[in-house]
Formats: structure tokens, C-alpha cells, sequence
């Protein structure tokens, strides 16, 4: 793991791109931002290390590894969940029926986590004993995946902010992450903010390059790994490639880089990367190809299995289509009711979709992979002659921060 760029702005400066540094105090390890600030907030933009930095702290309090030199390492007790399934199980009604509702919500959305290794019973008494013990670590992702109205968001924050001045929450720490459209006030959470890794961008690609080059090339000598690293570090740490330097577009490009034959496939392929979209497409292309040597096949060509995961993005995101959702995608697609199904069991074993079993619905792992294939449909559909509905798309959420991605993609796929 790499200390991501963190720095506590001078004012609640929230509205910037990736392009653009703030000024503040820089936070030299994450730990850091804990003792400064009991309820905290970690903004940043899509791909910067939200989601991995409150893994990365789930890990080493959970785990307590001795190379860790964490501040109460010992103590604190992390609960990892993510706010969109504490939302659904504490509602605006449980919110007013006092601090136990909370208590079981939260039990609730962390269980879900853990994928029934814990159930919620459990998890609301070990809950419990840590808030009472005032070292509890409460971790909630992504405040922007939570999707609801503006108000709505902000009464959920709002709602936190004042259990957090009652016992037994007050003296527990809570940090939560959020894309910077939608946490705009602060509300007593001290506002962070992730930083676009420059400097830091050869020490990521070093780290994680060489990791996998160690597994995927174990009888080689450390000598070849070496020259090998050093040629994907020059693909990837060129400054034509700078827009792509956070921590998620890296760690694609480094897979796509270690992940071809040989390494003048995978520096050529790299040297393919002109905008964003080809980034996530080469990827999806090349997962498919992963998976199949791996005996996951998708059943179908690749092309209509890539473009079933644009509609299950597009269903997921754009148009909730419930229960009906499969059989309008197997027909846009032109596959038949069990080749869809064998499709979506494809793109669950890959880890880029999983069930949400919270909403009874498909939920992609990563945000951005959910934007690419909202892309992927829009495009889709700009080809089939269905331009009028995309351009009403276009006029509906032009000036809406949450598509700024999709249209980013959308025009590298047109």
C-alpha cells in the first residue's frame, strides 16, 4: 500500500478537477487525518483512492499488522460499510426512533460486507461493546453512490453529524468518502481532500509493477524483472499519460502493461492509449481474455457480451428497470434469455459486477467501470439511430457533475 496525497484544505474547497492542486496542510500518512479530526470527510475525484483507503484502514485495524505503526493501532475496532446500504436500512422514519436503530443499520450494511462471514447480530454486539469502549472505527464509502435527491444526502449527513454529539457515538471516530459534488458542506466533518499522485505516480507503478511482474514471471532472475519494470514505468510515467495518474488508472494501466505475452505487446498496447475510454476498453477486452484462459467463457461473442455490461450499467444507473431489466437486455443485444443470463454469471466472476443483495439488484464493484458502461449503451444507441434519446440525455444532465465521466467516455467511443 501507498500513502496516498492528502492534504486538509485552509477552506472548504471542494469544486476541482484532477488537474488542479489544492493548498493546505499535507497529510503525511492516513492514520494522520484520524487524530486530527474525530468525524472527517474524504473527498476527491473518481479513481483517486477513497474506496482503497478505508479498505487500506479496515485492514490494519482489523488485522493490526506489527509493520504498521498506526496510531491506536491496538485500540480501534474499523466497521466498513457502504453509506448507500446504511441508507437503505436506517431510514428518514428509524432516524427519528433513537441511536439503537442506528446500532442495527449500520450491523446491517457492514454484514452485507462481509458477505454472511459475520451475521448482523453479531456485528451489532461487537458494534456496540466498541462504541461503549469509545474506540470504534466507523468507515462509510462513497456518500455520491448513495442516489437520492441533494436534500435528501444532506439530511443523511445532517443526521450523522447530530448522533455524533450523543453518547455513546461522541467520542468514536466516523470518516466518510464522498465525490466533492455532492458533500458541499462540510456539516462538523473535517473536510480532506485526495490529491492527483504526480510524484508519487513512478512510486505506484514501482510498488504494484513489480509485484506482479514478481508473480506472473517467478522463474525469472531479478535482473529481467528490473528491465522489464523499467519499461513499463517509461509507458506509463510519460507525460503524455499524466491526465491518467491516479491510483485506479494506474493500476489498469499496469495490468494491461504486465498482463500481454510479452512486454513489447503490453508496451504497444500502452503506447494505444489516447483518451480515457481506450483505457477502459482495452481493459474489458483484455479481462475477457484473462477470464477465458481461465475457463470462464462468456458463451456468446465477445463484442455482445461487452455490450450486455453497457446495459447493465445503463439499467443500473439511468433506468432502473427491475425484474424486466434481463429480457430488454438480451432483445437490444440480440441474445436469448440464457445467454444473457450466462453472460451476466460471467461478468460476476470477474469481480467488476456483484449482487447486491440489499436492493436485489446487479452493483458494479467500481464506480468507474459503471460510467464506462453507461457509455458503452449511450454509444450503442448513438449507432442504432436512437440519437434523439441521447441527446436528451445530453440536454437533461449537460451541467450534472455525475455524468461528466460518461460524456468524457461517450466521446471517445463515438
Amino acid at each position: 500500500y501507498l500513502d496516498l496525497p492528502i492534504v486538509k484544505p485552509p477552506t472548504d474547497e471542494t469544486l476541482f478537477r484532477p488537474s488542479q492542486r489544492l493548498s493546505g496542510n499535507p497529510i503525511l500518512r492516513t492514520d494522520q487525518l484520524l487524530k486530527q479530526n474525530q468525524r472527517a470527510a474524504l473527498v476527491g475525484i473518481l479513481g483517486m483512492g477513497k474506496t482503497t483507503t478505508l479498505r487500506y484502514l479496515t485492514w490494519v485495524y482489523a488485522r493490526r499488522p506489527e509493520n504498521r505503526l498506526y496510531w491506536r493501532r491496538r485500540e480501534l475496532v474499523p466497521f466498513y460499510a457502504r453509506i448507500r446500504d446504511l441508507a437503505q436500512l436506517w431510514t428518514p422514519a428509524e432516524r427519528m426512533e433513537g441511536p439503537e436503530r442506528f446500532v442495527g443499520a449500520l450491523a446491517g450494511a457492514v454484514s452485507a460486507q462481509l458477505k454472511g462471514v459475520l451475521g448482523r447480530q453479531n456485528v451489532a454486539r461487537v458494534l456496540q461493546h466498541a462504541l461503549e469502549r469509545d474506540n470504534a472505527l466507523i468507515l462509510l464509502d462513497a456518500l455520491d453512490e448513495f442516489q437520492a435527491s441533494e436534500a435528501e444526502r444532506l439530511e443523511f449527513v445532517t443526521a450523522l453529524q447530530s448522533l455524533w454529539n450523543t453518547p455513546p457515538f461522541r467520542d468514536n471516530h466516523i470518516l466518510l468518502t464522498s465525490r466533492p459534488y455532492h458533500f458541499l458542506n462540510p456539516l462538523g466533518f473535517g473536510q480532506y481532500a485526495l490529491q492527483n499522485l504526480e510524484e508519487d505516480a513512478e512510486r505506484l507503478v514501482s510498488r504494484l509493477g513489480w509485484a506482479v511482474l514478481r508473480i506472473r514471471h517467478e522463474l525469472e532472475p531479478e535482473r529481467a524483472i528490473d528491465s522489464r519494470l523499467r519499461q513499463l514505468k517509461a509507458a506509463i510515467c510519460t507525460p503524455r499519460l499524466q491526465g491518467f495518474w491516479s491510483p485506479l488508472y494506474i493500476t489498469l494501466m499496469v495490468y494491461l502493461g504486465t498482463g500481454a505475452r510479452s512486454t513489447e505487446e503490453g508496451i504497444a498496447l500502452l503506447s494505444n492509449i489516447h483518451r480515457l475510454a481506450d483505457l477502459f476498453r482495452y481493459f474489458l477486452k483484455k479481462t475477457v481474455e484473462w477470464e477465458k484462459f481461465k475457463g470462464n467463457d462468456l458463451g456468446v461473442d465477445d463484442d455482445r457480451g461487452v455490450a450486455a455490461l453497457g446495459y447493465i450499467a445503463y439499467h443500473a444507473f439511468v433506468v432502473p428497470a427491475g425484474a424486466s431489466a434481463a429480457q430488454q437486455i438480451a432483445e437490444v443485444t440480440g441474445l436469448t434469455r440464457e445467454e444473457f443470463m450466462g453472460v451476466r454469471q460471467f461478468w460476476l466472476r470477474t469481480g467488476l459486477l456483484c449482487e447486491d443483495e440489499l436492493r436485489s439488484i446487479l452493483a458494479f464493484q467500481l464506480s468507474g467501470f459503471q460510467a464506462f458502461g453507461v457509455a458503452l449503451a449511450l454509444a450503442d444507441m448513438w449507432r442504432r439511430s436512437e440519437r434523439s434519446k441521447v441527446k436528451e440525455f445530453r440536454d437533461r444532465h449537460e451541467w450534472d457533475p455525475e455524468w461528466d465521466l460518461i460524456w468524457e467516455l461517450f466521446t471517445g467511443l463515438v
